[in-house]
């Protein structure tokens, strides 16, 4: 017999999501096993052990224990067929119902549910291992201990004083471009990988602060080796940072940035220039909207002393305005627009589809050309955890279209949480990984039902921006409430108002950026049309923040997140009570009733309110 193929729509294609959810708890778990719990691990993995035997020797009786109370449903069918114990029947019924359920549930799943285990006991390994190497790395064993000769912990006050002064050599190459730093460390902060520190091998990763002597020399992509100070974050205590004192004025490049770094540095120092000539809010937000990162935070990297000394003369951005721009956005629930997101490469896989569409070109050849662009994208714009999930998921996009197979858009993501956090567990517990995965998720399912629902009451466009948002917030709340505990209320009306003018405003600052190595004059007409986009956010942003419901305060720490988690399951379990009240005829019908008596009996009272009145 035949095996019956069973088509599922690619928005709904659920099975890799308890996988990717498994993989996620997994990482957590290990790494809670080994920062606070590191006896209970073997216990933890003991019982995973044994879970997972009892899945596999069980899994076949559960379908068997199933196909039992069916013959027993089928014997009560023909005991009470005809009877009159019609009552006993429906409770059978119902019984039978839920039980079906429970099968499809326990058996049809059944080979999801035990991957989504081993998957799970997997990431717990795979954590635990990974934080047990990084833990004897010399980087970090010089901050939990003293063992390592002038390894010593140093605390954040800004002064160059403290610790006695000791320092380390460190050779580390830097990952990421410098930016403005808020810290009392340093005026200019980076992602760097060290590779030796006190003349040890070491596979950390460090933030390294610097000041602004020094910040200009320290290019993107280039090795460095530096006497610095080892110490910890407060607000991370995994992450080690370097500090560079005030007092160096020189470092010894060991490793030139290549010919990519070289290129990307160029790329971005001659679009910020040109951006340097809008006015106030354009030389901010035009840059944060196109590569993810603000016109005040970009550090100019200088070989020569004359370039130095010109680029000090360039019109700076004032702090205060910045510091409340950045705060009306806050507030107004629009952030994000501000950083590089999804948003980025669907809007340039739209455009390289419909141009390879006019032209008819092969399927092969506009994958090709949506992988090479996206990954270009990737490059000139400030790398983060969003854009690592947006790369990767455009690359099975483009790789189903290819193979003319539909865009599961569910399983990509699941399929990315995966192979991420099989690279880096530690993006389990990174905050920006976790808002990118939580929107991606919620627009994907529950933006296309919401958006049929709200089409029958306005309009298509602000049906699917009002989706999106509202999707996107349900799922990234309580992860907000752990960064920062407070809600905006007008998030929602702040995102309908600025979406039609986002992706202008992205279009156009990529075609900036694009033209500023080659034609500065058409790179800052552009720079002018996104700075339109953006001046329009601004106000919007700046009249959200002005009301007075603008933000709400809620409760701080994971106690506020889980009491909203249950706020929106209470709210959705009352949205899907009043759907189902309105899907049922009668339900409408006495209500169309009672609105008609309530009207009725209103206009009766007002008019003879009104005679009572004229006589």
């Amino acid at each position: 017999m035949r095996n019956v193929v069973q088509r599922i729509s690619g928005s709904h294609d659920m099975r890799m999501v308890p996988v990717a959810a498994g993989m996620w708890a997994g990482c957590l778990v290990g790494k809670w096993c080994w920062k606070d719990h590191t006896l209970n691990a073997l216990i933890i993995a003991m019982a995973c052990c044994v879970i997972t035997c009892v899945i596999v020797k069980q899994r076949m009786k559960i379908s068997k224990c199933f196909q039992r109370f069916q013959r027993f449903q089928r014997f009560q069918r023909f005991l009470y067929g005809n009877s009159a114990s019609i009552r006993i029947h429906n409770y059978s019924q119902r019984i039978f119902r839920i039980t079906n359920t429970a099968r499809y549930w326990l058996v049809n799943w059944r080979k999801t549910m035990s991957l989504a285990t081993y998957v799970c006991i997997a990431a717990i390994m795979l954590t635990y291992t990974t934080q047990c190497v990084l833990a004897n790395d010399i980087v970090m064993q010089s901050i939990q201990t003293s063992g390592v000769p002038n390894a010593q912990r140093y605390h954040r006050t800004g002064d160059d004083n403290d610790i006695g002064a000791s320092e380390n050599e460190a050779e580390f190459s830097i990952i990421t471009p410098l930016r403005t730093s808020k810290s009392m460390s340093g005026d200019c902060q980076a992602t760097v990988q060290v590779r030796k520190f006190a003349h040890f091998a070491s596979y950390a990763r460090a933030k390294l602060y610097a000041y602004s002597p020094l910040c200009n020399r320290l290019a993107y992509g280039a090795t460095v080796r530096v006497p610095v100070r080892v110490g910890t974050s407060r607000f991370n205590s995994d992450v080690p940072e370097f500090r560079i004192a005030k007092s160096q004025a020189t470092v010894r490049i060991t490793e030139q940035p290549d010919i990519f770094h070289r290129t990307m540095s160029a790329l971005w120092q001659s679009f910020y220039e040109v951006t340097n000539k809008l006015d106030m809010q354009g030389r901010m937000l035009v840059p944060g909207v196109t590569v993810g990162m603000l016109g005040q935070e970009y550090v100019p990297v200088e070989s020569e002393p004359k370039q130095a000394a010109d680029s000090t003369q360039a019109e700076l951005i004032d702090e205060t305005y910045a510091t409340m721009t950045r705060r009306h956005f806050q507030h107004a629930g629009i952030m994000h627009v501000m950083a590089v997101s999804g948003g980025h490469f669907l809007l340039l896989a739209v455009i390289i589809r419909r141009c390879c569409a006019y032209f008819l070109t092969p399927r092969w050849f506009t994958a090709f050309v949506q992988i090479v662009l996206q990954i270009m994208l990737a490059c000139i714009v400030f790398p983060s955890a969003s854009v690592l999930r947006a790369l990767i998921m455009g690359v099975i996009s483009a790789v189903a279209f290819c193979f003319k197979r539909p865009y599961q858009s569910v399983s990509a993501l699941s399929w990315t949480i995966i192979l991420v956090l099989f690279m880096s567990p530690s993006y389990a517990w990174d905050y920006a990984f976790a808002l990118s995965c939580a929107a991606t998720f919620g627009i994907v399912t529950m933006g296309v039902p919401l958006s049929r629902v709200l089409d029958r009451y306005m309009p298509s466009w602000i049906a699917a921006a009002l989706s999106m948002t509202l999707t996107a917030q349900y799922w990234t709340l309580p992860v907000q409430i752990l960064i920062q505990p407070e809600v905006s209320c007008m998030s929602v009306l702040a995102n309908v108002v600025v979406a039609p003018l986002m992706d202008w405003a992205t279009l156009c600052g990529l075609i900036s950026l694009v033209c500023a190595s080659c034609n500065a004059g058409l790179s800052f007409v552009f720079a002018q049309l996104a700075s339109l986009g953006t001046d329009f956010m601004q106000q919007c942003a700046y009249w959200c923040d002005d009301t007075a419901i603008g933000v709400v305060p809620w409760a701080s720490g994971v106690g506020g997140a889980w009491l909203m988690v249950a706020v929106e399951v209470a709210i959705l379990l009352v949205g899907l009570g009043v759907r189902r009240m309105l899907s049922q005829r009668y339900v409408v019908n006495r209500m169309i009733i009672l609105g008609q008596l309530l009207g009725s009996s209103g206009k009766r009272i007002i008019s003879d309110a009104t005679e009572v009145f004229e006589n």
